[in-house]
């Protein structure tokens, strides 16, 4: 006689099992993840390319106006 019980979710799914035998319990626990599709690595890519783009240039006109990191005595 075996129970089972599942909950899923957007990202894994949990499973319960529950055997009972004459001698003992067994409680199972799986948990299993789902595999990531690439369309969420592409809006993650494409979010941050143009942050990290608008943060070089930001730096490297930083730098051209105050001539470098260098500090005058």
């Amino acid at each position: 006689m075996a129970e089972s019980s599942a909950s899923e979710t957007a990202r894994y799914i949990y499973v319960h099992d529950v055997e009972k035998g004459p001698l003992e319990a067994i409680d199972v626990h799986h948990i299993v993840v789902r595999k990531s599709s690439p369309k969420g690595f592409i809006v993650v890519l494409c979010t941050l390319l143009p942050i990290a783009t608008s943060c070089l240039l930001f730096l490297i006109k930083f730098r051209t106006k105050t001539g470098g990191m260098e500090q005058e005595v």
